[in-house]
């Protein structure tokens, strides 16, 4: 979950999203969704090290759709 948002879509497709949470690592597909809490970001594949302070940028074909700072990571329960 990313708060301190910046947003630059009036709404988040529902398909071909993509997130990067470090500037030199590859951007993952995601899907994304606003909440009360936030930007809620659901990775496709598990991610590595995902920690609160670092920012999240979503994409959508290769254009900056949002960003934030994650307030949360909420670890899936199937990657134990």
């Amino acid at each position: 979950i990313a708060d301190h948002l910046n947003l630059f879509t009036d709404s988040l497709p529902v398909n071909g999203l993509q997130v990067k949470i470090r500037a030199g690592s590859p951007a993952v597909s995601c899907s994304a969704s606003m909440s009360e809490l936030g930007l809620v970001i659901l990775f496709s594949e598990k991610i590595k090290a995902v920690t609160p302070g670092q920012s999240a940028v979503v994409y959508h074909e290769n254009r900056i759709l949002a960003g934030g700072i994650i307030k949360t990571a909420i670890k899936n329960e199937n990657d134990a």
